[in-house]
């Protein structure tokens, strides 16, 4: 039988447990899902979908997946440059502005970046210079927009009263390709009013939890009996 919660029947689903357990604070042998909140939620924000989690110690889970991630970030920032900067880049171009000067909170010091893309008029070879501002307020302010009203809509209508005291005090763990865009927790802390703490090697995260299951299975297996009981 599987030591698994019923729940987590189909590939999709198993990784989402996986992907959880990396962050239950299951801090010492035997007291394990005792203590600390009893739910976690968890935003995993992927290349190409951002996935909304309420995870239970108890097992149960109800989730949101967004059709919204990092590829948008990179058509905003292509079509910001077509449409305002009149410069015609890549998506690979689109990727390297994200990673250069990209971000979601006013930067200490903001940067800026080289860009090399086709005049839109002339079609000419030229070279453009833009900043982590503009990137941040002009290009990629609509896809923050969507995140935070999907992340808001989630906690009004899947968010059962006895869970959001708990997530209100512990806030939600952030993760996935995305969760390390410079600002992004802030943006979203501020925007939901409840803390944000990004994940250890956000991208890692499912990894990491199989590491985990491999290492407790005793004790899941344990944890599931005294469930049934």
């Amino acid at each position: 039988m599987s030591i698994f919660p019923k729940l987590f029947w189909h590939d999709e689903k198993l990784e989402r447990f996986f992907r959880a357990v990396d962050f239950l604070e299951w801090e010492s042998r035997g007291r394990r899902c005792e203590e600390g909140p009893k739910v976690w939620l968890l935003v995993d924000i992927g290349a190409r979908v951002t996935k909304i989690e309420l995870v239970s110690r108890e097992g149960g889970v109800c989730a949101k997946k967004l059709k919204i991630g990092g590829d948008d970030m990179d058509n905003a920032i292509m079509m910001y440059m077509r449409t305002v900067r009149m410069c015609c880049i890549d998506r690979r171009m689109a990727e390297l502005v994200k990673a250069k000067v990209g971000s979601a909170w006013e930067l200490d010091s903001e940067l800026d970046f080289e860009v090399l893309g086709q005049d839109a008029d002339e079609g000419g070879v030229r070279t453009y210079r833009i900043d982590s501002r503009e990137i941040r307020e002009e290009a990629l302010a609509g896809v923050f927009d969507r995140i935070e009203d999907s992340l808001s809509d989630f906690m009004t209508h899947r968010v059962s009263r006895e869970h959001v005291a708990d997530i209100a005090k512990h806030g939600f763990i952030l993760t996935g390709d995305c969760a390390s865009l410079p600002g992004l927790d802030r943006r979203l802390a501020a925007a939901m009013g409840i803390p944000v703490h990004v994940a250890e090697a956000p991208a890692n995260a499912t990894i990491r939890g199989v590491a985990t299951v491999l290492e407790e299975l005793d004790f899941l297996e344990k944890h599931k009996r005294e469930n049934q009981t």
